[in-house]
């Protein structure tokens, strides 16, 4: 199991915010640049349109959570906290 991984199942009970959302969309573009962070954005948009969204979000956020999961161990524990919630939220909407 990955340190992302395992920090997602940590946060049970934890519920994101808004600015939780922010900072990890600024943690992302400092830390994998503009290619992960437009591919967050397109897969926010995929997310909501039916029928599209659902397969389409899917391969995004596939590609997105290994680029993600490659940088994440460096980052700090106050880092990793907002991206591992962000992470959490995501698998939720996937799922």
């Amino acid at each position: 199991m990955s340190q992302l991984e395992e920090d997602i199942a940590k946060l049970a009970d934890d519920v994101i915010t808004k600015k939780d959302i922010k900072t990890a969309f600024e943690i992302l573009a400092e830390v994998t640049g503009a290619v992960a962070l437009c591919t967050i954005a397109i897969m926010a948009i995929f997310v909501w349109i039916p029928g599209l969204g659902i397969p389409l979000s899917a391969s995004v956020a596939a590609k997105f959570f290994t680029m993600m999961k490659n940088e994440y161990v460096n980052l700090p524990a106050d880092k990793r906290r907002v991206i591992a919630k962000c992470a959490k939220w995501l698998l939720q909407i996937i799922n």
